[in-house]
């Protein structure tokens, strides 16, 4: 990987993924995984949000990963325990979370991850750390098919109903984010449209923020 002139988030971001390759596998567990997500740094937002309520601390200055980290350590851990090899991530954003999942998933089997979005200058920095494919695409693009789709980009009903319609409703999981969010109700109308379809499980730690999904297909 290519390290060079990184800023500060994510020159940090970097020794992470480091500190995880260099971790035994058998440190791994929700908890330590969550204590990762906080030491490289959530993505920052407009304080008056409060999105992540006692987690607000770790927020970084200018990029960080977008999800709360016990929610994120959740999902972490169905994706291994599943057994799951391939992720499309449709909204890269910084590029960290997709990065994130790729490098702890793959201390316990092969996956490989795609993370596609419109605005190539998001995930610029954290590509040169990443073994993330990134695309610059969007969901109606997409070919092929995978065992993880995680859905975090267009935050409208139409939007999120789209990408799930291209890639998620194919996949084996297809985990939503924001699906408490008194921000995104396009993103929580839609969790509650699709979530009777296969086996649902939801992560919430803060109330009306936030929130992960994961729709399991069991077919």
């Amino acid at each position: 990987m290519r390290k060079t002139n990184l800023s500060g988030d994510c020159s940090k971001f970097s020794l992470v993924l480091d500190a995880i390759k260099q971790t035994d596998v058998h440190e791994f567990n929700i908890e330590f995984v969550g204590c990762l997500v906080r030491e490289a740094g959530l993505s920052p937002y407009d304080p008056k949000r409060d999105l992540y309520g006692d987690e607000r601390g770790f927020m970084n200055q200018s990029a960080g990963i977008c999800q709360h980290p016990t929610e994120l350590a959740h999902i972490i851990d169905l994706i291994i325990k599943m057994k799951y090899s391939t992720m499309i991530e449709v909204g890269s954003g910084h590029g960290w979370t997709s990065t994130f999942i790729q490098s702890v998933v793959s201390k316990f089997q092969s996956f490989k991850v795609t993370s596609i979005d419109k605005n190539p200058n998001c995930y610029k920095e954290v590509s040169a750390v990443s073994e993330v494919i990134f695309l610059n695409m969007l969901s109606n693009e997409v070919d092929d098919v995978f065992d993880v789709a995680f859905i975090d980009a267009d935050h409208s009903y139409e939007g999120v109903k789209n990408d799930y319609e291209e890639v998620g409703k194919s996949a084996k999981m297809c985990v939503f984010h924001d699906i408490d969010d008194i921000f995104c109700p396009g993103v929580k109308r839609l969790w509650g449209d699709v979530k009777h379809r296969g086996l649902a499980k939801e992560f919430i730690c803060n109330q009306d923020k936030l929130g992960l999904g994961a729709l399991i297909n069991l077919i």
